[in-house]
């Protein structure tokens, strides 16, 4: 799954954002005190985008990770799931 989390302290724009780009998944978070909101001191962003590969346990497995490395962690369930290369 996917979630985003936006740093724009408008929220209204934010929110024309969504609705123009139409991005297939459900889940969109504000953190609306831009650099100082607690999510993203918490996750330690320094820049954007980041990039966060999490497990089904929230565990982070990655962070700004490499094709090669999105490929070599998600190949056990490429058989589960059908995913391409």
């Amino acid at each position: 799954d996917v979630v985003d989390i936006t740093m724009d302290l408008r929220e209204n724009m934010y929110q024309v954002t969504l609705k123009r780009e139409e991005w297939p998944w459900n889940t969109h978070l504000l953190a609306n005190k831009g650099w100082e909101s607690d999510l993203i001191l918490t996750l330690k962003v320094n820049r954007i985008p980041t990039v966060f590969l999490v497990d089904k346990h929230r565990k982070i497995l990655a962070i700004d990770p490499e094709v090669k490395q999105i490929r070599s962690l998600l190949t056990p369930f490429r058989s589960l799931t059908g995913l391409s290369n």
